[in-house]
């Protein structure tokens, strides 16, 4: 499952960010995802008035009838959970996120969770693991100058596994983005310096091993 956050808000379920200053992206962008029974994309488009750089858009959750997710946005695309949920995170139309979610195929019922404790607000990426038990984002303190990736059990249970720290310069720390492979890696991309060849961080983590790579790559190489 993949996930961005641009400069204010994070989100995982229906929401797309934009900024004009902002980096080429890492990596393309998804829009929709699908399973053997069920289909999430994303829809429609809403400004955020104080925040024209972001956009929010709605979920469309697919399986015998095409329903649009009522009362939530996101900037980004959700999880689908064993052809029965969609896990991810809801936007306010300030652009600011409110809460994580579960929203129930059958019954047509959306649940809203806590937000992460150590979510870093407007900085970090967030994406849920396919089986819905974990999530993993990056830690950002721009102050202090470091990021740090984490594996948290969802929606807000203990922190699991910790990368270590990383430096960030003056203009790193704007952009995170995450996914997960499988239900085991994950894989989450900072921005943790500005250069002129567009250089990202690539931290990949295993929840089972707790082993974390760290590398460097550049936009659009992302695999």
């Amino acid at each position: 499952m993949r996930s961005s956050l641009l400069a204010v808000g994070v989100a995982l379920a229906v929401a797309a960010c934009t900024r004009s200053d902002a980096r080429p992206p890492v990596r393309e962008r998804p829009v929709a995802t699908a399973t053997d029974r069920v289909s999430v994309r994303l829809v429609d488009s809403v400004a955020v008035p104080d925040w024209p750089e972001i956009v929010l858009q709605r979920v469309e959750v697919a399986r015998e009838n095409v329903d649009t997710i009522p009362g939530l946005l996101t900037t980004e695309l959700p999880t689908i959970v064993g052809d029965s949920m969609v896990l991810g995170l809801a936007v306010g139309i300030t652009g600011q996120p409110e809460a994580m979610f579960r929203y129930r195929i059958h019954s047509h019922r959306l649940e809203r969770l806590l937000l992460p404790g150590e979510l870093t607000i407007g900085l970090s990426g967030v994406s849920i693991s396919p089986n819905g038990r974990w999530q993993s984002y990056v830690v950002i303190d721009t102050t202090a100058g470091w990021a740090q990736a984490v594996i948290q059990r969802f929606p807000n249970g203990p922190i699991l596994r910790r990368a270590p720290l990383l430096p960030l310069n003056a203009m790193g720390g704007r952009m995170a983005e995450s996914e997960w492979r499988d239900t085991t890696n994950t894989v989450l991309y900072l921005d943790g310096f500005r250069d002129a060849a567009n250089h990202w961080y690539r931290i990949r983590g295993d929840m089972y091993s707790g082993k974390w790579r760290v590398d460097t790559i550049v936009a659009g190489q992302a695999q």
